[in-house]
């Protein structure tokens, strides 16, 4: 029996020049930054709302000099992990206290940023994890009926270019 894939059209928002790269090349580089949210890796939206949202707060970067890169996602579940999802998340706390109790590890100097960034990575590289999700609020932003706006994000590892089985500009 085939194992269920994990199917997703997404939304990455980056600067025009990097946009036609991509769109040339079929290829994304990931972002290494020690203060990556969820990691290493190329970052995506669930929602073409969310990637609009994203196009006006980059940092450092005009909204008319940013473009909407649609990509179609596929992988296995084994290699997904959804950390919204209360069994996923105390599987990553799990995973890395593996780090908090290894005496091999210093991490006392990192950030609070840095240190999740390490620990995403960490818990993605121990499990064989492709593909990492995750939510998080906007400050000050409610939906008409009050309730806060939640955004998701995706992380792909960029050695898992694969699991993109298409990619079109916006």
């Amino acid at each position: 029996m085939d194992e269920k894939l994990f199917e997703k059209t997404a939304y990455h928002t980056t600067a025009k020049d990097r946009a036609e790269s991509i769109l040339k090349n079929k290829f994304f580089y990931e972002s290494t930054k020690t203060n990556e949210w969820l990691g290493s890796g190329i970052y995506f939206w669930d929602d073409i709302d969310d990637a609009k949202w994203w196009r006006s707060n980059v940092k450092g970067v005009p909204r008319d000099k940013t473009v909407m890169i649609e990509v179609y996602l596929k992988c296995k579940y084994s290699e997904y992990r959804d950390l919204n999802i209360k069994e996923n998340m105390k599987e990553f706390e799990a995973i890395c206290e593996e780090v908090i109790n290894n005496k091999f590890f210093r991490l006392g100097t990192l950030s609070e940023v840095e240190l999740r960034n390490f620990y995403c990575n960490y818990y993605k590289r121990k499990l064989g994890i492709k593909l990492l999700e995750y939510n998080f609020r906007r400050d000050k932003e409610f939906n008409k009926f009050g309730f806060k706006k939640d955004s998701t994000q995706y992380c792909l590892g960029e050695k898992f270019q694969k699991e993109i089985l298409e990619i079109k500009g916006v």
